[in-house]
């Protein structure tokens, strides 16, 4: 111990760490609390524990030192961002302009500054304070609730401090810009509870990138708030026909059934309402029968089968064929499929496919034949 700075007088409290964060021969500030929920560190930066690299220009070490005698006055600081806190949407490298940071309580100080700067509210009495995020027309603001680990969607949030005590409140500012729209049947009733998804052209592959999801209300709306610019599309069951959902995609415009559908532009002023799209109706699931060999005739024991939709490329199907090489795999009716089989281990040739074909009770699919590498199934898969 080098310095010990007292706080109320409690039980012996042991410091473990397991995980690197105490490396031996370096020094380190440690804050204890025998009741985490309710006691903060009273630091000059709210920081907490954290390693020393030189004591005496320290901050926290600092305001330790000179606690006693501080003066019983209390902080609030914090900082805004560009972004979001949750990985919902990407964030966008674009400056917001200037944003005002109000606080009401014993004082009411206002603070204004721009995105990726700090604020303090400092000499602040003890007691209840609310602070507003003012942002410019189009902007949102959203409160990160340190105390709670919570991102509650709010422009102002309220605080206690203590005497000599601080609280941290961070801001993240977005787009106030909606793309919106209603789901309904082909009889105009309103779909509640219908998986929907904000799309982007994949930059990496083949097919989409999901931006957002949601699922629609029980008036069949939805709204994908704060989404920044570009394009995008919107689709219902954009995961493609599944045991929990058996309906084909549609995307907007209603009755597009695939991302080669319109793009919907998105400026960085205006929101898109009314994008509205008709569900169609379920489909039926078809049992096909595949047998897998390998290229002396001999059967593929426990052959992985995968069939994946052009359409959703983010969804697969897949089967495990038995001893005598022999796979069920249940797929939809009408929709197209690539197929291929394959068996695990270092064996060459490892695959046999991609076998293209439109699903149909009773289509017969033969036999498949390893003779490819499963780098050269998978490539051919992919292709469009």
């Amino acid at each position: 111990m080098l310095e010990v700075f007292k706080g109320n007088p409690g039980g012996e409290i042991t410091i473990t760490s397991g995980n690197g964060e105490f490396i031996m021969g370096k020094e380190y500030l440690v804050f204890v609390s025998l009741n985490p929920a309710t006691q903060k560190p009273v630091t000059s930066s709210c920081s907490g524990s954290h390693a020393i690299e030189n004591a005496d220009q320290d901050s926290d070490i600092s305001w330790l030192r000179s606690y006693r005698t501080a003066p019983l006055t209390a902080s609030i600081f914090g900082k805004v961002s560009w972004g979001y806190p949750v990985n919902e949407m990407d964030s966008v490298s674009e400056k917001v302009p200037s944003v005002t940071v109000n606080i009401a309580g014993e004082k009411s100080p206002t603070a204004s500054i721009t995105t990726g700067q700090s604020y303090t509210f400092k000499n602040l009495a003890p007691g209840s304070y609310t602070l507003t995020a003012v942002v410019p027309e189009g902007f949102t603001a959203l409160a990160t609730d340190t105390e709670s680990f919570g991102y509650p969607e709010k422009n102002s949030i309220t605080r206690t401090v203590a005497a000599k005590g601080c609280s941290e409140i961070d801001w993240w500012i977005r787009y106030d810009f909606h793309i919106k729209g209603t789901v309904t049947d082909s009889e105009g009733n309103p779909v509640s509870e219908a998986l929907i998804g904000l799309l982007r052209p994949s930059q990496n592959r083949t097919g989409f990138e999901i931006v957002a999801s949601q699922t629609t209300d029980n008036d069949g709306r939805y709204d994908f708030a704060k989404a920044p610019p570009g394009n995008f599309w919107v689709a219902i069951h954009y995961l493609g026909p599944n045991n929990n959902d058996p309906h084909p995609p549609v995307y907007y415009p209603a009755g597009d059934t695939s991302y080669s559908a319109k793009l919907i532009h998105l400026g960085p002023s205006a929101s898109t309402e009314n994008i509205n799209l008709v569900q169609t109706a379920a489909l039926h699931s078809v049992s096909l029968h595949v047998h897998v060999v390998n290229p002396d005739g001999s059967p593929v024991i426990q052959a992985h089968v995968i069939a994946s939709d052009p359409l959703t490329p983010t969804q697969a199907i897949s089967a495990i064929a038995d001893e005598a090489g022999n796979a069920d795999i249940t797929l939809y009716e009408g929709r197209e499929y690539r197929l291929i089989a394959s068996t695990s281990g270092n064996h060459e040739p490892a695959c046999a496919g991609p076998v293209k074909f439109i699903a149909k009770e009773g289509l017969p699919l033969g036999t498949l034949t390893l003779d490819k590498s499963w780098i050269q199934c998978r490539t051919l898969q992919k292709a469009r």
